[in-house]
């Protein structure tokens, strides 16, 4: 490309000898040397401004062509129809002639006057030859105007330095000649004026070419001084930069040319002329020590690279040691949790089991010592062998006597212990003083009480001096009726993979469908499970955290460095606090923050959040972080949204932090942020009991069964009615009609919609943006609107005998409802495969249902929904068909449930 860039005017001053790079020369590429300085000239310096010229000789002669044929000529043909159209019809002959072609001039007379006016005009061949030669010379000037011009811009033998006065010269012989023999009456003032404006002219175009000139100049000493820059040392530029402010532009580059010739000694011999002494070594005198001064830097620099690699690979090595230690005390830690407690428990049991043999052992003997007793008192011989009965069978004496116990031990194991009381085998009998004596063992014994005062295992985390928090306050009928935890509880996720939010690795997930298990987490007694933006946690019984996917916003809470993790990690920065709840932004185009609830009611947080989501007044907070305020205010339940948080306390009051842009924060404040939890005034008469955060909008329920909203509700997403935005908590009145004693079972926001189960899960509602189908009330027609302003039933959950919705699940556009059955129901948006069916673009769509024999699929069948971008009923997600489904958290663009 034959691209073309302006010039700028280098300075004046010391820094035109700072250059590290070739300067541009010429404003255009790809031309010869003369041409391009004749471009640089006719573009730059203006003396070709009135000039019709294009790029080349060429390109002016296609210019001027084009020009005079498209323009002139119909230009010129109006000019003339307008100002002689009296005379056009004659064409270039005298009128007397008559107008050209077939005419009727009306009648015999006027065609006989014609005729002898003709007959009478002298119109000679002379005349006739003037009238050719004029229009041959008119068509050869047209014709060579294109060709002179291009000439005389282009060609060798036009000379730029002459172009300055090239107008005036060739105006000059016109004016002599009009005004010496044509015009006669011009006086002499008007001669002495027309040389001075002829004067004027020349003095203007010639400083034209002055400036052109001078930024040449100074473009070839940045050349020069790219190009040899021993010719330019400290003397010549002060030299050339004197000679530049002090002399003319001529001087400058007759200097110029010295230096470039005499490579820089020219100036020494203009100072031995003036008599001034300094010093200037000649380039090869100091050649010699140039060069071993640049071998003995090069040399210390290789050295100090060797010093460096050296001091790298010891510290690589240190960092490796000392990475494989605390790798290996992180695993010892690890795999030693809980451990104290179980050998504890092993020795209470140990102490137990001595403890039964010994009783066992003396209640045989004192059993033993009573049958003996027995016997003498029935007067039977001690002899363990007695012959009897009539018949003379010889008989075992047990099966003659017959003991006083009511109950005999047959053998095999001891009977499992009864929390608070000791193992006793079956058909024992004991008195009074040896019961008293098990009893006083037992109470010196330590145990480990559970919420309900039964024995339990150490190793698991008891929440008996703790209120209910987190997931266990919620009222989900699988943590409640104890489904969770469970060992025989399994992780499965579906949909987006692109940043490893699934916890597979990608070769794994490479011969898997996109519904897959997370084998790593199987038999870790699971108890909530949370997908975010960009990732996806889940929490254990214990208390403990796993975490994957991307932490390119520190969402995960592992270090900087770590970028993403494809497979689930334990969070250890708080393994030491018990979790009971995370929650983590869904929304992929916020920023990315999570909080962790402890079951002391503290929170910890960490992630990005420009808007101030993260409670602790910085943007980005890399490891796990309490939030200040819960050291003296204790959180039951926390929930992030794509740029909010909202804190439940344990006296019922709600806390908000982050943005505001549209009310989310329940505040009434005006301001767009604020980066400290605030109490939500308007919900203080209220005891708030569990709470759901959208996008931009937040739902809560008080304990007298009472749903307020507030944020955004551009789509009706608060159910208010209306769709402008609420700044403060507002009450869904259309709701209060529809609860019943059993209160609110669950309810969810999306990203535009929310969800409501009431009347024991027996009636559904859903109301905000159904454009995608979320809201599960079938497609939208161009008649129907795509918003639900109110609550709206959805037919396909509600009222059905066989269907009880114990949870709902909503995220961006896209819903999910989990029967008490375990079968989970999906609609709404399925870009990414969210919704368990595979999406549009996944090349299974079109190869159909064929199974490739590697192919772990856990699709018990092809689903009808398969390919679909949008599933507007609740449909059944029929790869989980195999699967009890317990619990159910969406995101943006995958999903995670815990199912058996």
């Amino acid at each position: 490309v034959n691209d073309a860039e302006p010039l700028q005017a280098p300075p004046e001053n010391e820094s035109l000898f700072l250059n590290s790079f070739q300067p541009r020369k010429h404003r255009f590429r790809k031309f010869p040397r003369p041409v391009l300085f004749a471009l640089d000239v006719i573009f730059d310096s203006g003396l070709k401004d009135s000039e019709f010229h294009g790029i080349g000789p060429l390109g002016t002669m296609d210019l001027h062509i084009l020009t005079d044929f498209t323009y002139t000529l119909p230009v010129s043909a109006l000019l003339c129809w307008v100002t002689e159209s009296d005379t056009l019809k004659y064409g270039l002959f005298p009128s007397a002639l008559g107008e050209l072609g077939a005419v009727d001039l009306g009648g015999q007379a006027e065609a006989e006057t014609v005729r002898r006016l003709a007959t009478e005009t002298v119109f000679s061949n002379a005349d006739m030859a003037v009238i050719v030669v004029i229009v041959v010379i008119f068509a050869l000037s047209m014709l060579a105007g294109p060709v002179s011009a291009s000439r005389g811009l282009f060609d060798r033998g036009s000379s730029v330095h002459a172009w300055k006065y090239r107008p005036i010269t060739m105006a000059c012989p016109f004016v002599l000649f009009d005004v010496l023999y044509v015009n006669s009456d011009i006086t002499k003032f008007q001669i002495m004026m027309l040389g001075c404006i002829l004067g004027s002219l020349a003095y203007y175009r010639a400083g034209l070419w002055e400036v052109f000139k001078r930024r040449y100049l100074l473009i070839s000493t940045m050349e020069l001084q790219y190009l040899q820059p021993s010719a330019l040392r400290e003397l010549q530029r002060k030299s050339l930069l004197e000679f530049l402010q002090k002399t003319g532009t001529d001087d400058f580059g007759i200097f110029l040319l010295e230096t470039a010739i005499h490579h820089g000694n020219n100036v020494r011999d203009i100072m031995k002329s003036t008599g001034l002494k300094v010093w200037d070594p000649r380039p090869s005198a100091t050649a010699a020590w140039k060069l071993a001064a640049s071998l003995v830097v090069k040399a210390v620099k290789q050295q100090k690279a060797l010093q460096s690699n050296k001091v790298n690979q010891r510290t690589a090595v240190v960092q490796w040691v000392h990475s494989v230690v605390l790798g290996m005390i992180d695993e010892a830690v690890d795999r030693s949790k809980g451990h104290g407690k179980r050998l504890q428990l092993a020795a209470l049991h140990a102490r137990l089991g001595d403890k039964q043999r010994v009783f066992r052992r003396l209640r045989g003997v004192l059993e033993k010592r009573r049958a003996l007793r027995s016997k003498k008192r029935a007067g039977l011989s001690t002899a363990p062998m007695l012959l009897t009965t009539a018949g003379g069978v010889l008989r075992p004496y047990g099966s003659v006597t017959q003991p006083l116990k009511t109950g005999t031990r047959t053998g095999g194991p001891p009977a499992p212990p009864v929390p608070g009381h000791l193992p006793i085998a079956q058909g024992s009998t004991y008195g009074p003083g040896q019961q008293l004596a098990l009893n006083a063992t037992l109470q010196s014994e330590p145990t480990v009480e559970s919420p309900s005062g039964t024995q339990s295992v150490p190793g698991t985390m008891q929440y008996s001096q703790f209120e209910p928090r987190g997931v266990y306050s919620m009222g989900l009928p699988v943590v409640d009726e104890a489904i969770l935890p469970s060992v025989t509880c399994v992780a499965i996720a579906f949909g987006d993979s692109s940043k490893g939010q699934l916890g597979v690795d990608a070769l794994t997930l490479k011969h898997t469908i996109h519904v897959v298990t997370i084998d790593e987490l199987r038999a870790k007694d699971l108890v909530q499970c949370q997908a975010a933006g960009s990732c996806s946690f889940v929490i254990g019984a214990s208390g403990r955290t796993w975490g994957w996917g991307s932490n390119r916003c520190l969402e995960l809470g592992l270090r900087k460095e770590v970028a993403q993790v494809d497979t689930p990690k334990l969070i250890k920065h708080i393994r030491d606090h018990p979790v009971v709840q995370i929650s983590a932004s869904r929304s992929i185009t916020g920023q990315a923050h999570t909080f962790a609830l402890m079951a002391n009611g503290e929170v910890f947080s960490f992630g990005t959040s420009m808007s101030g989501a993260l409670g602790l007044g910085a943007p980005k907070c890399s490891g796990p972080t309490i939030l200040a305020m819960t050291s003296t205010v204790q959180i039951r339940q926390v929930h992030c949204g794509a740029r909010h948080t909202l804190l439940v306390a344990d006296d019922g009051h709600v806390y908000t932090m982050g943005a505001n842009t549209k009310g989310q924060l329940g505040t009434g404040a005006s301001s767009s942020q604020c980066a400290e939890p605030t109490l939500v005034t308007g919900l203080q008469a209220h005891n708030v009991r569990t709470a759901a955060v959208g996008d931009d909008h937040n739902l809560v329920v008080t304990t007298q069964e009472r749903m307020f909203a507030w944020g955004s509700n551009h789509c009706g997403q608060l159910g208010i009615g209306k769709v402008a935005d609420s700044h403060v908590p507002v009450q869904i009145q259309q709701l209060q009609f529809e609860v019943d004693d059993s209160g609110i079972c669950s309810f969810a926001a999306g990203g535009q919609h929310s969800m409501v189960v009431t009347r024991r899960g027996k009636s559904v509602f859903s109301f905000g943006s159904g454009a995608s189908g979320q809201l599960g009330l079938g497609m939208v027609s161009f008649e129907d609107s795509a918003f639900r302003l109110y609550p709206t039933l959805i037919p396909d959950l509600s009222g059905k005998e066989h269907r009880t919705i114990v949870q709902v699940a909503a995220a961006a556009e896209h819903s999910f409802a989990l029967d008490k059955n375990g079968e989970l129901l999906a609609f709404g948006e399925n870009d990414h495969g969210q919704l368990g069916f595979l999406p549009h673009h996944s090349p299974l769509v079109q190869r159909g249902p064929v199974r490739q024999p590697w192919v772990k699929d856990l699709r018990s069948e092809p689903s009808p929904m398969d390919g679909e971008k949008c599933v507007w009923r609740p449909t059944l997600v029929t790869a989980l068909r195999n699967f009890r489904v317990g619990m159910v958290s969406t995101a943006d663009r995958h999903t995670i449930v815990l199912a058996h």
